[in-house]
């Protein structure tokens, strides 16, 4: 009985020490861009191109709006951008490749470099929201309940087309 009860106590152990783990490494970036109009409606900022700045002014990352939507896409050094344009599985390597390089910067993120037709940003301020998933439900499975964890980083800028 013993033997069994420190079985499932290492099994429990190992699987919430690799949902933390997983937590901790893997991340995604969500960035919210809206424009407001001369009418006073909200839209979204399509073909921009945005660079990601730490509280020093530093480039972290680059990035762009898509041409449809306004979504806003982060550019891997590597990997490039993870776009709808992907295979299904070269989507599956660009997200895994993104998802652990955003854990080294996206916390550090402070200011935004942004450039949508003649406008010029230069240092706007943004406020990163931190969000992790539940360690300790990653391994139930079931829809909207399970699945690996990962910390989400998200954010929103508003701009005045004026």
């Amino acid at each position: 009985m013993r033997s069994f009860l420190t079985l499932a106590l290492a099994i429990a152990a190992g699987v919430l020490g690799y949902g933390y783990w997983h937590a901790e490494t893997h991340a995604t970036f969500h960035m919210l861009l809206n424009e407001k109009t001369a009418s006073g409606r909200f839209g979204q900022v399509l073909n921009a191109q945005l660079a990601f700045l730490d509280a020093n002014g530093n480039v972290l990352a680059q990035g762009k709006t898509d041409e449809k939507f306004g979504v806003v896409l982060v550019a891997h050094p590597v990997a490039g951008y993870c776009g709808p344009d992907l295979s299904r599985e070269a989507y599956h390597e660009c997200f895994e490749a993104q998802s652990t390089w955003l854990t080294t910067w996206a916390a550090n993120l402070r200011y935004v470099d942004l450039i949508t037709g003649q406008c010029h940003l230069q240092r706007v301020p943004v406020q990163v929201s931190t969000f992790k998933d539940n360690v300790f439900l990653w391994w139930i499975p079931l829809p909207h309940v399970g699945g690996r964890p990962y910390t989400h980083y998200s954010t929103e800028l508003e701009i005045d087309s004026k």
